[in-house]
């Protein structure tokens, strides 16, 4: 018989042997490859995100004036229901006719705007307009779902472009900045909170709640630093 006539074939052990090794790798490898897509959606929509609402601040003060005036104190005044629909009309007056919203509802006393790209953002602090959530996917399952939910599904962001001046706010000037109350200018201190608020650390080890998560973010160029204490999750 001609060798070229011969027919190569796999017994039943080496197949069973092949696809084990398969499924080993696999399941050393699928974990890493799936973070990393959601590390990759985190850092896409942060990015696009921190872009399209500084762009539409910038759009408002060509109609509405210089930003440092759009603030009004007299919120803080108001019942909690009051300052929901404050927060409502200063939003629409000065930001939702320069971004692109698919859908706004309120729920547990929160006014919550959805992007098409799935994300949304939230006004964490009714009282002044300053202290805002961006989620990078479903709010409600990131808040009643996941644990320690701040640089994971939920990132804080700061506007107060009437204090920039103020030293609690030399870092996040005028802009709609990632969140970095009392920050001390190093790197380090976000991480660990040292030389400002420890409650805001990003470092679970540190005892605080993510705040800072953002904020390291941004200063790694918008991509997650090797050394991010948080797992991404959404």
């Amino acid at each position: 018989m001609n060798i070229e006539d011969k027919k190569v074939a796999f017994t039943l052990a080496e197949v069973l042997i092949t696809l084990g090794i398969i499924g080993i790798v696999a399941a050393m490898t699928l974990p890493a490859l799936i973070q990393n897509h959601r590390n990759h959606v985190a850092e896409t929509r942060l990015k696009k995100f921190y872009s399209a609402i500084n762009q539409a601040i910038i759009a408002s003060e060509a109609v509405n004036g210089d930003r440092t005036e759009w603030h009004n104190s007299d919120a803080y005044e108001l019942t909690e229901s009051g300052r929901n629909e404050y927060a409502k009309v200063w939003f629409d007056t000065y930001l939702k006719p320069y971004m692109k919203i698919i859908d706004e509802d309120y729920k547990n006393n929160r006014f919550t705007v959805y992007f098409s790209d799935g994300s949304a953002l939230e006004l964490m602090n009714r009282d002044c307009l300053r202290d805002w959530i961006f989620y990078i996917g479903n709010s409600d399952k990131c808040n009643n779902k996941i644990s320690n939910p701040y640089g994971r599904c939920k990132f804080a962001f700061l506007y107060a472009p009437g204090f920039s001046n103020h030293p609690s706010y030399i870092y996040s000037g005028r802009n709609f900045e990632p969140y970095k109350f009392t920050w001390n200018g190093d790197l380090t201190s976000l991480y660990t909170g040292e030389g400002a608020y420890s409650s805001t650390a990003c470092n679970l080890g540190q005892h605080g709640d993510g705040r800072y998560c953002t904020a390291i973010i941004q200063y790694n160029n918008w991509k997650i630093p090797k050394d991010y204490p948080r797992k991404i999750l959404y």
